[in-house]
């Protein structure tokens, strides 16, 4: 039961789907229709829904790392300033959690940036087109 969840995720449509492969179809749904469709309803500004899409696939193949603002910014094509703007519009809607960092560390080396984990599991397989991931018996060839 508990690898069915971590790979399907919370989403009640994609944890309860009659197979795999109709859960792996709701998310990648879901993934494809969310900034297009939901992001415009919570957030006062416009925001490119192809651009928020790619960056949410990008932070989801960085899940837990640290990820580089320049970096996601240059292979984008925005600057710095606006990545941490989507960022933290997908932190307002609940899509990424930010991890601040650990502040007392012992050998004097801080990190200042924030660890960046997408709240949900089975949105992480599907961001990364793991779909061959099976939670079900396994089949003979």
């Amino acid at each position: 039961m508990s690898r069915i969840c971590w790979v399907r995720g919370g989403l009640p449509d994609s944890f309860l789907a009659g197979s795999d492969e109709d859960s792996f179809a709701f998310r990648r749904n879901f993934i494809r229709t969310y900034p297009e469709r939901d992001v415009g309803e919570f957030v006062s500004r416009r925001l490119p829904p192809e651009t928020l899409g790619r960056l949410w696939t990008m932070l989801a193949h960085w899940q837990g790392g640290l990820p580089r603002a320049s970096e996601l910014a240059r292979s984008l094509g925005i600057n710095t300033a606006t990545v941490g703007r989507y960022i933290d519009t997908l932190t307002s809607l609940f899509i990424l959690r930010r991890l601040p960092p650990f502040v007392a560390n012992v050998r004097k080396r801080l990190v200042k940036s924030p660890k960046i984990y997408v709240r949900d599991s089975g949105l992480v397989h599907a961001l990364a087109d793991l779909a061959g991931l099976r939670t079900g018996p396994a089949r003979d060839p």
